[in-house]
Parts: structure tokens; sequence; C-alpha cells
């Protein structure tokens, strides 16, 4: 319904301020959901009718290899964040500029079809490895983005996974910086995030953290690294935690 979106940060008269971005992007996503109420889900990738990526669309993506490897947490994570902060790294598919559609439709246009279908493929891949979390949770965007579209889209990821394993889905972690990933990536930091206080958690628990895209593992390992730091002086070592997104960028 979106695949002609126009630039929500430019206009004729040049370029708009965050609350006209904000309110351009709202309306936008309030015509796409009127859209599919009139004619049906449509397919992120190609606009196609379907309840969610259309059969053709599938049949190019590139899915996680199934087995152990699917599990396995990339070495140039490991070697920024250490092999003990992240036990897994489960994906559903490989990014790409067909697969790229499923998530970002979901944060420009409110195009939600994908959700479910990504959640399926994400609990497969836990089921089959072996993976058995306690508590669901993931990692937090920032204020501007949630006031921008409305909600959460991590949020909705990790309820979808949360409801298919029955398990609780618990926001643990708050975003403390408001910036962009451009205006990060500028000033060469990383996101920040601090855990919500008076969550109990234990050192047997397995919490899974899920995020939309795995590009380098600084965002997640940013998010871990929070939680597991508040939880050290009331556990060894805090809980262990695994990771999950929709989607992972290879060779990033």
């Amino acid at each position: 319904m979106c695949s002609h979106r126009p630039s929500a940060s430019t206009s004729a008269a040049g370029p708009l301020a965050p609350d006209q971005r904000n309110c351009v992007d709202r309306n936008i996503a309030y015509v796409t959901g009127i859209g599919q109420l009139v004619f049906g889900e449509r397919c992120p990738s190609c606009d196609r009718v379907s309840n969610g990526p259309c059969a053709h669309c599938r049949g190019s993506f590139v899915f996680a290899p199934i087995g152990r490897r699917f599990a396995r947490v990339p070495d140039d994570f490991v070697d920024v964040f250490g092999d003990s902060l992240i036990s897994s790294l489960t994906y559903a598919v490989q990014y790409d500029t067909r697969s790229s559609a499923l998530v970002r439709k979901l944060k420009t246009c409110n195009q939600r079809s994908a959700i479910n279908w990504l959640a399926d493929r994400l609990v497969v891949g836990l089921r089959i490895d072996g993976i058995r979390p306690t508590v669901v949770t993931w990692v937090p965007t920032t204020r501007r983005h949630v006031r921008m579209r409305g909600f959460e889209h991590g949020e909705l990821y990790a309820r979808a996974v949360a409801t298919r394993l029955a398990l609780p889905c618990v926001a643990l972690l708050d975003r403390v910086d408001n910036e962009s990933q451009a205006e990060r990536a500028h000033r060469g930091g990383q996101p920040t995030f601090a855990a919500r206080p008076g969550t109990p958690l234990a050192a047997t628990d397995l919490v899974l953290l899920v995020d939309d895209v795995w590009t380098t593992g600084t965002t997640i390992g940013s998010a871990a690294s929070a939680l597991r730091d508040s939880y050290r002086t009331r556990t060894a070592a805090g809980p262990r935690i695994a990771a999950a997104c929709a989607l992972w960028r290879p060779g990033s």
C-alpha cells in the first residue's frame, strides 16, 4: 500500500521540522491502515494481496539454516562483547532488498501483516535448537520514534513470539538516548539502555531479547549488557540472555 511512499523528511519548501515529520508519518500510517481495511492485507515486499509475505516473495527469501548453526553468535559480536553475554542468536530471514520491507513497512507504514509470519519462523528456530526462554522482552527504540509511529515495533514482535511460546512478555529495559541511527553513527557512539527496577529475575532465567534487525549486534549487545549488569549485584552473573531478530544482515 505504500511502496511509493513520499519522503517524510523533505518538502517543496525544504526539510521538515521534527513535529512536521511526525505528522506526515502518522498520516501515512493512518491512510495505509484504512487501505488495509478496504482492500485487505498486502505482502510488505511486493504489495500483492496476501496475509503476510506472499508465496512468491517467500520463495526468494534466504532462511536461517536449521540446526546448531541457526543459534551461533557471530564472531565479530564475540570480539566486542565477549562470549558470555548472549548464549544464542536466532533469526528468521537474511536481510536483503526484498526481505527488508518486512520490517521497513511496519516502521514507516504501520503495515503489520508480516509480524505473525516472522514470529512463527523465530519460534520454529528456537524449538529446533532447544532454546527454552522463561521470559520475553524487547530492545526499546527511542522515545522520538515511539511518538512518531505511535507504537513500539520491537514490542509487537516480542509479544507475538511470547504468545506462541506461552511465556510472559515484560518490559525490562528503557531507552536512555534519543538519537537516530544516523546521529549515533556520526557521533560514533552506541545506544544506551537502563534496566527497569523492580522486575525479579533469577540466575536460572533465560531472557529472550527480541529486536527487528541484527546488523553488527551493537544494539542488542548494549541492551543485553544493561540488563545483565543490573542483576550482577543480586545474583552471581545475572540472568542468561538469548537474542532473537526478525532479520540478520550477513557480513555487516
